[in-house]
């Protein structure tokens, strides 16, 4: 995610005057500390998109995780309702049955 370069070889050549003892000009020491400033940006940048990445893999996660338990409750639920309706019509069934009965009883009766 680099999103910059850094000139190490300018700063390096910065530094050396200075072990060296030379001056540097006001040009050499403004260059050295834009190098020294675009290295702390580049690096803020870095950790802050290396922590985004983390935020958004945990997110994702999160979320996979949330679905996969929606996932189960709702085969859950639909096994629930299947149940549910198998009972109904067996209910159904058994009052048909009865009243099946109850009219051939009543018919034995009538016709006996």
């Amino acid at each position: 995610m680099s999103i910059s370069t850094i000139n190490t070889d300018k700063l390096f050549a910065f530094l050396r005057k200075l072990v060296e003892g030379k001056k540097l000009s006001v040009q050499d020491a403004h260059e050295a500390s834009n190098e020294i400033y675009n290295m702390a940006a580049i690096n803020t940048i870095e950790r802050f998109g290396s922590r985004l990445d983390a935020l958004n893999e945990s997110s994702n996660a999160k979320l996979d995780a949330l679905n996969e338990s929606q996932r189960v409750g709702m085969e859950a639920l639909e096994r629930k309702y299947n149940s549910i309706i198998w009972i109904i019509g067996a209910i159904g069934g058994a009052i048909t049955l009865l009243f099946a009965a109850m009219t051939v009883m009543v018919a034995i009766i009538a016709l006996g």
